[in-house]
């Protein structure tokens, strides 16, 4: 075969790979750190696909168990640290938005030999009421998260 074909058949694969894998254009700001975007356009609501990673500029709170709001800004990453939880138990995290549209599953993570909890990162693009539902065990925990 044709060198020069064989050169230009891998250029032309590696610009058709390049495009396709291009971000879509959105009518909201991404936020920095966070890959996956779920929800709906109006909605959107990003998570950390690393799950014990805590991104640059995040907003980290360690929630109490009688602790029931918290005040997140848009456009920035929130990580949620829980105490005093069942000891090696698992949990499973959703974000909701108020109105129903959107919910984001943050995944399904363990509490540690001391009882604590750290949330995969989420960021909220809009401001709004969000309710984060956190369910270790038999327990059900609701944060109404505030986004400004």
């Amino acid at each position: 075969m044709n060198k020069k074909f064989i050169l230009g058949l891998g250029v032309s694969l590696l610009a058709s790979t390049l495009t396709s894998i291009a971000p879509a254009t959105a009518d909201y700001p991404a936020i920095p750190g966070l890959g996956l975007v779920v929800g709906t356009s109006d909605t959107p609501i990003a998570v950390d696909l690393t799950p014990k990673s805590i991104p640059a500029n995040s907003m980290v709170t360690t929630l109490t168990s009688t602790q029931k709001s918290l005040t997140a800004t848009a456009g920035q990453p929130v990580v949620c640290k829980f105490t005093s939880l069942p000891k090696s138990s698992s949990a499973e995290a959703t974000v909701r938005s108020s109105n129903g549209k959107a919910s984001a599953f943050l995944g399904t993570v363990r509490t540690d030999k001391n009882g604590r909890l750290q949330l995969p990162a989420f960021g909220l693009s809009k401001p709004g009421v969000y309710t984060l539902t956190v369910k270790v065990g038999k327990t059900t925990k609701t944060i109404k998260v505030t986004v400004k």
